[in-house]
């Protein structure tokens, strides 16, 4: 294994000047700094320097890792690739843990992804997903310093997660400006309570009444298979039939398909989420569509800032989505 020394010894330098070169601790203000900077760098690589990650973390006390922590149902991949993205461009590696790991000690004791939370591995966290019941019980085994994302936890400091109560009033406000006059709000009915699907409702219903609008509630369950069984007649050319979710919109479709109705000419199809392949598969489909790379990309850049400055403010932030009028819904 190449150590400091020997680069030292062929580069006519101490230890010190190496070590400082190549952790990124050299100011290079003047030219002969900037050009031995240059050889220490040129001589490491040509030997086959490999730093020596656990001892830097010893001395700076920093492990440069972030750990991300998600429940046992998906979190969008653009979420997670602007989370990593974000934190590697800080400099930060990220670690993808899961609930169970932490809370279990039983099951997760051999687990790395308990681990790096339990014996402070990482330097901070962002925290997905998460219901309220089960953030209490990996509080306490979570880093001082963390980000909560997507998850019912809410704070005035430290937490971002989507606008849906602005995502369900978009989608009936588009019905609306397409001209319906009737709404069918329909969702999963085991949603497991998280934040976003009360707040797409609470969006709907409460367009619906400033409005004047007549609006219904259906729910059915989508374990194991969706079970959608809108009674015919129920749905008619004045109404818009408003999803609460990507997975849940196309096993509404077909319902309505087998009853002979075609969305845009029979009735209003509109979704309060979005899939990043809908863009591709069902460009059609009216929805109201957030940046999820962008939220996880700014989340990074919430933690990055507070790992930077532990006491300066993080103040939360509501991210809101854009409403696209496809062809699902009529020309008003």
């Amino acid at each position: 294994m190449v150590t400091l020394k020997q680069i030292a010894k062929e580069v006519g330098v101490s230890q010190v000047t190496v070590s400082n070169v190549l952790n990124g601790k050299n100011r290079n203000v003047r030219r002969e700094a900037a050009k031995r900077a240059e050889l220490i760098r040129s001589v490491a690589a040509r030997l086959g320097y490999r730093p020596h990650g656990a001892a830097r973390a010893m001395r700076s006390r920093k492990s440069n890792m972030v750990g991300l922590l998600v429940e046992a149902h998906p979190l969008a991949y653009e979420t997670i690739l602007g989370i990593t993205e974000g934190l590697d461009h800080a400099g930060y590696l990220t670690v993808l843990s899961y609930f169970k790991a932490v809370v279990d000690r039983t099951a997760g004791k051999n687990s790395i992804g308990g681990r790096i939370f339990r014996e402070n591995i990482v330097d901070g966290a962002i925290i997905a997903n998460i219901s309220d019941f089960n953030y209490g019980r990996v509080e306490n085994s979570l880093p001082p310093h963390r980000i909560i994302i997507e998850s019912n936890f809410w704070h005035p400091e430290r937490c971002i997660r989507r606008d849906e109560v602005n995502a369900g009033w978009s989608a009936a406000q588009g019905g609306y400006q397409a001209g319906y006059r009737k709404l069918l709000y329909v969702e999963r009915n085991n949603h497991n309570d998280l934040y976003c699907y009360a707040d797409r409702w609470a969006g709907v219903s409460r367009f619906a009444e400033e409005h004047g609008l007549g609006v219904e509630r259906l729910q059915y369950p989508i374990f194991p298979n969706p079970d959608i069984r809108i009674p015919k007649g129920k749905v008619t050319a004045d109404t818009a039939v408003i999803v609460s979710d990507a997975y849940f919109v196309l096993p509404v479709e077909h319902c309505m398909e087998q009853q002979g109705m075609v969305w845009g000419r029979d009735y209003g199809l509109i979704c309060t989420d979005d899939s990043n392949e809908f863009s591709v598969s069902w460009p059609e489909l009216a929805r109201v569509s957030f940046n999820r790379y962008e939220m996880g990309y700014q989340a990074a850049q919430m933690l990055s800032q507070i790992l930077a400055n532990p006491d300066a403010p993080c103040p939360s932030q509501m991210v809101r989505g854009r409403f696209i009028k496809g062809s699902t819904i009529r020309s008003a």
